[in-house]
């Protein structure tokens, strides 16, 4: 069976090392930095906060009814998920012997035009699937409220897209850059690690509020958006795709289109009122699952299809080698 097969990118990541123990130390030991980590910035902070009389640092630290309203709590927010997330994949990556360049250049050497193609190809998507609505449902569909341009914008928009960066590209490096390489490294497996990685990273998210009020949808699309990100992965051998992805996803939600009182902020150009109506806001749910599988499977259509100026030679090609899945 193909899905029991090794993986040719797994099998390309046994370096330094790899095996079992080493991983579970590696965890081990980049889970307790993370903690240090995170209570340093914690208490830094708040130190701050009472001396300098920073009323957003206060917001950050004691108000969690505040959480993703101002900029600047939005910004602490994104930077200490972004560094303790930095911090627990460099501490368990180089506790198994491997470098650091390794989290964002696995195989290849980190390339800069395959980031740009994939913001370029992401983000129009994501135009053309709000341009162009799924024929019957636009009623269903809550409206659209501009709110509005300000110098806030202006002056946080440069500091917010570092902090949106720092936080996906931490999340991504820990799960995918760190977590994915080495559990797939010592199973050799295709399926296994991707599981691993997507129950642990759905896990983290259960905490939040909106997630927790609609897991019946959200898991799927989870699922969906984090298998195509980690097949992309193992396709190109590479960790741009996943960067380029999870950052359009997440300027997309903080800044341009956000639901109101709850993922928005100040600094969002249209939200959307929640919808009361337990039916329709169900509906609403199914009409987002749908747009995301469309959205997979165009992504994929650009990646795949070979007559595509988007194609992405998979690993087996770009070595000139058969791939082991498809004997």
């Amino acid at each position: 069976m193909n899905l029991l097969r090794k993986s040719l990118f797994f099998e390309s990541q046994r370096r330094g090392r790899w095996r079992w123990p080493w991983l579970l130390l590696g965890i081990l030991l980049g889970a307790l930095a993370a903690i240090i980590t995170g209570i340093g910035f914690f208490w830094s902070f708040k130190i701050l906060g009472e001396l300098m009389e920073y009323s957003w640092v206060k917001d950050f630290l004691l108000d969690y009814e505040g959480f993703g309203t101002s900029p600047s709590t939005v910004s602490l927010n994104l930077l200490w998920v972004g560094l303790v997330c930095w911090v627990a994949a460099i501490v368990g990556t180089l506790v198994q012997g491997r470098t650091i360049r390794s989290l964002v250049a696995p195989v290849h050497v980190f390339r800069w035009g395959l980031v740009g193609k994939t913001f370029f190809l992401v983000l129009s998507l994501y135009i053309l699937l709000q341009a162009i609505p799924i024929p019957g449902v636009s009623h269903l569909e809550p409206k659209l409220e501009f709110t509005g341009l300000g110098l806030e914008h202006v002056f946080w928009l440069v500091p917010l897209f570092l902090c949106i960066f720092l936080q996906t590209s931490g999340e991504d490096v820990f799960f995918k850059g760190y977590l994915l390489r080495q559990v797939g490294a010592v199973t050799g497996i295709f399926w296994l690690a991707p599981v691993v990685v997507i129950a642990a990273f759905t896990i983290i998210h259960i905490g939040n509020d909106d997630f927790t009020e609609n897991l019946w949808i959200l898991i799927p699309s989870f699922a969906v958006t984090e298998l195509l990100a980690i097949y992309l992965l193992m396709r190109s051998g590479g960790m741009e795709i996943p960067f380029a992805l999870h950052g359009v996803n997440n300027v997309w939600v903080l800044l341009l289109v956000a639901e109101k009182e709850t993922q928005s902020n100040d600094l969002s150009l249209w939200v959307y009122e929640r919808i009361e109506d337990e039916a329709i806001s169900r509906a609403n749910d199914l009409i987002s699952l749908i747009y995301t599988l469309i959205f997979a499977g165009l992504l994929l259509l650009a990646f795949c299809w070979r007559r595509s100026p988007f194609y992405l030679p998979t690993m087996a090609e770009q070595a000139g080698t058969e791939d082991p899945a498809s004997r």
